[in-house]
């Protein structure tokens, strides 16, 4: 490999495709559950059954209800949104954008922003962490170490805890 000034002429050999390996495939008509990998029992619940607009996420009990299932899409950036099998109009979203090490996790309606997209890697054990497109050093954390029922969903810096660590399976 060479490499040459910064002077581009737009030809082929001047672009590159970065390709991530341990992108995940998900089928974007099927709805998953993404439960804790610290208690496999406890899903991602968007509250109320149906939820509403700005409807708080934590974890909860899994009841096979449709505010605990979820559909994940990956768009042409190779980004995915988590909508809601509930009502399919509202996605994860992390408060602010961008946001910031303990902004809540809710529902809301897309904006096509980058608190609404995420980056979803799959660890050598099979479980996922689920990153923030906004921020990137940023995860989809349930709150305590070993988090209990009720437990709010936010986005905090990646620490390796298995509260951050997510099972993804079809529902």
């Amino acid at each position: 490999m060479s490499v040459w000034s910064a002077k581009s002429q737009n030809n082929n050999n001047q672009k590159w495709k970065i390709v991530t390996v341990n992108a995940p495939s998900f089928d974007a008509n099927k709805t998953y559950e993404i439960s804790s990998v610290s208690n496999s029992s406890f899903v991602l619940d968007a509250a109320a059954n149906p939820p509403k607009i700005g409807a708080n996420v934590s974890i909860w009990t899994k009841k096979n209800q449709a505010n605990q299932k979820w559909y994940i899409q990956k768009d042409s950036q190779g980004y995915y949104t988590i909508r809601s099998a509930a009502n399919k109009s509202f996605i994860l979203d992390a408060a602010a954008n961008p946001p910031r090490a303990g902004s809540n996790v809710s529902i809301w309606t897309s904006k096509n922003q980058a608190n609404q997209k995420w980056i979803i890697e799959q660890l050598a054990n099979g479980s996922y962490i689920i990153k923030s497109v906004g921020n990137s050093k940023l995860v989809l954390d349930a709150t305590g170490a070993t988090p209990k029922i009720g437990a709010n969903v936010s986005v905090w810096t990646a620490n390796g805890g298995n509260n951050q660590k997510w099972n993804i399976k079809p529902a």
